[in-house]
């Protein structure tokens, strides 16, 4: 994936979260204009273009995350627990998911 499919990706994500955060949980397959099978982006990059903040949403893609370095909270389902150093993430798909990042400089 080439930086600027990325960049545009990143985009597609936040302007969907801003639009429909207030409905409840977002159907990502529902607002995202390209659809992949997989993709890679670095958690710090993702964290910053939503202010740390990522409301509750699903989507037809297993997700694994890796957290290196930072704190916060994740939901995922009915379960919320703390994001900390060497986090292992990895969530089926159509399962919802939310994140609230705390110290977004530090995560990697």
């Amino acid at each position: 994936m080439k930086y600027s499919d990325n960049a545009i990706i990143i985009k597609e994500y936040r302007d969907a979260f801003r639009k429909y955060a207030d409905r409840g949980i977002i159907d990502m397959d529902d607002y995202l204009k390209h659809s992949f099978n997989f993709q890679i982006h670095r958690l710090e990059q993702v964290v910053e273009a939503w202010n740390g903040v990522i409301p509750a949403y699903r989507q037809s893609q297993f997700f694994i995350t890796l957290i290196k370095k930072g704190r916060g909270e994740k939901t995922i389902g009915h379960f919320s627990f703390p994001i900390q150093k060497n986090t292992l993430l990895i969530i089926p798909q159509n399962v919802a998911q939310s994140s609230n990042y705390r110290s977004l400089q530090r995560i990697g």
